[in-house]
């Protein structure tokens, strides 16, 4: 991955706390650990469950370390688990979004539990966003450059 890749991602989510800060919102609403977790880690999980550790964390060491040096099937079938990393994340998303909001259908009387349950259903896909955007995309994106090449 390029060097400059990585340092306009940086540089991208320096600007969204910036701003927000500017706009003087508290950076810790966006805070909620198990809302991160569970998004994080049921993505991981399925990931596991559809390839298994190993293929996983090569997949993953052929994007950042060994692309130069893997042969194309490597790195498709490295793309293919990456981008299936991506979508689990978003299937950990949406389901934490629905909870939350079945949340808010359930306390229709109480206004602290609405305003739970509403966070709770729009953390959650920033979060699967989030991750999508710093740890399954700059990955692909360098893996279809690396066959782009190759081609």
């Amino acid at each position: 991955m390029k060097k400059t890749a990585i340092i306009y991602r940086i540089l991208g989510l320096g600007i969204v706390i910036t701003t927000t800060f500017m706009g003087g919102v508290n950076i810790l609403y966006y805070v909620d650990f198990g809302s991160l977790l569970f998004v994080l880690g049921l993505g991981f999980i399925l990931s596991l469950v559809s390839h298994g550790a190993h293929d996983f964390f090569s997949a993953y060491r052929t994007a950042i370390i060994d692309s130069k040096t893997s042969d194309t099937a490597s790195l498709k079938k490295a793309l293919i688990i990456i981008n299936g990393f991506g979508k689990n994340i978003m299937i950990g998303s949406i389901l934490l979004t629905l909870t939350g909001l079945l949340a808010v259908l359930i306390a229709r009387d109480d206004i602290e539990q609405i305003a739970a349950g509403t966070s709770l259903s729009f953390i959650t896909i920033f979060y699967g966003l989030i991750f999508i955007l710093l740890i399954v995309y700059p990955f692909t994106n360098h893996l279809l450059a690396e066959l782009a090449e190759r081609e």
